[in-house]
């Protein structure tokens, strides 16, 4: 039936690839580390990281318009008239601070805003991070009923030799 499937002749027998059914029969280790290499090898949960440090620092940013904008200026005025006593050359330079004393709690918002927008965030990455443990706990009770396919397609090989042998 194999010459059939192929749509020629087999003439060569087949062997069991006894190194890959033993391999695949392996008991399934339960550990944390492959989580653990899971969870850090990912790009999307990588960048789930990155995106909440970005918000949580973002929201840092309302706090700091408490402080007062400093501001520096300068001119300078020249003039090459022979006709004038005075020098020729004037420098005007300031330094000025400014600062809203109230802004109509609008720094209060934005700080709440952000914060919400951090906090969500961080539990989306959580939500990410749980779902890569239920992927991979998923994959190993795949993997386990696979191991159990194969014990008992091997079984029905044991058995249906003794059965040919003892006819």
């Amino acid at each position: 039936s194999l010459g059939h499937l192929m749509g020629r002749v087999v003439e060569d027998s087949l062997v069991v690839p006894q190194p890959l059914l033993a391999e695949a029969a392996a008991p399934v280790a339960r550990d944390d580390t492959s989580l653990v290499g899971a969870v850090e090898s990912r790009p999307d949960v990588r960048a789930g990281e990155a995106r909440v440090e970005a918000l949580e620092s973002a929201a840092k940013e309302p706090l700091m318009r408490y402080l007062p904008d400093l501001s520096f200026h300068g001119t300078a005025w020249t003039t090459n008239e022979s006709a004038f006593s005075e020098p020729n050359v004037d420098l005007t330079i300031g330094l000025g601070l400014d600062r809203d004393p109230f802004d109509g709690t609008e720094r209060h918002a934005a700080r709440s805003e952000a914060s919400a927008l951090a906090r969500a965030a961080a539990l989306d990455q959580a939500n990410l991070e749980r779902s890569v443990s239920v992927d991979i706990e998923s994959a190993r009770i795949t993997l386990e009923g696979a191991q159990a396919s194969l014990f008992q397609a091997n079984h029905a090989v044991d058995v249906a030799e003794r059965n040919a042998t003892e006819a």
